[in-house]
């Protein structure tokens, strides 16, 4: 009930904005009480079917990073608190030039590299602006009981919590980049645990742009 309330305020509010531009209008909406950078997926419907690359200007008329992804554009947008901003998306000619890096294993940004290792842990992750490894030893997901006294919907009890897990998914994983682009660099990263030979565990490490 509550998304379609904040769905309708949405559409009204936006009738009401100036979504006058040179291509496709792109409404963004800004539901926290802090200005917001982040990424912006979104389906764009254009007359000769989807380009091979986008360009997306913010209000003012300047260019952010873009980029397409399977049947969604990606761009980096900033939107004050509780508020909204109009994008403009048009066809791209080439795709535009990336600070990113992924290979493999690896994903980098401008303040961070990531590492992954066979396993499909994140084994490191460098924070570049202070010189430092933030990890003692790789991520792992763990499997943990977790059945607490009251309220298991939303309750976690400590003793459970501080417990060792039951066990780790661990196994050869299969990586692969995804995406490779100025917005988003993505590895999807699957797993056959060993415990579970007949299972499949699925994550995807990202890594996004951002501004300074």
């Amino acid at each position: 009930q509550f998304a379609g309330v904040l769905s309708n305020a949405t559409e009204g509010v936006a009738a009401a904005l100036n979504t006058i531009t040179k291509g496709i209008p792109v409404v963004v909406f800004n539901p926290l009480d802090i200005a917001r950078e982040d990424v912006v997926e979104a389906r764009v419907e254009f007359a000769a079917g989807m380009p091979k690359a986008v360009q997306v200007t913010r209000p003012g008329g300047k260019e952010v990073p873009a980029q397409i992804s399977g049947e969604k554009i990606l761009f980096l947008a900033h939107v004050p608190s509780t508020g909204y901003a109009v994008y403009d998306v048009q066809p791209g000619t080439e795709a535009a030039g990336s600070t990113l890096k992924v290979t493999n294993d690896s994903l980098e940004n401008q303040y961070y590299r990531v590492k992954l290792n066979a396993e499909g842990d994140v084994a490191s992750i460098f924070d570049k602006c202070i010189d430092k490894e933030l990890l003692a030893g790789p991520a792992r997901l763990a499997i943990s009981y977790d059945n607490p006294q009251q309220w298991p919907a939303w309750n976690m009890d400590w003793d459970q919590e501080q417990a060792a897990p039951k066990a780790y998914v661990s196994g050869p994983a299969r990586i692969r980049v995804v995406e490779n682009g100025p917005v988003r660099v993505a590895l999807p990263v699957v797993v056959r645990p060993l415990m579970e030979p007949s299972g499949l565990v699925e994550v995807e490490a990202r890594l996004a742009v951002a501004h300074p």
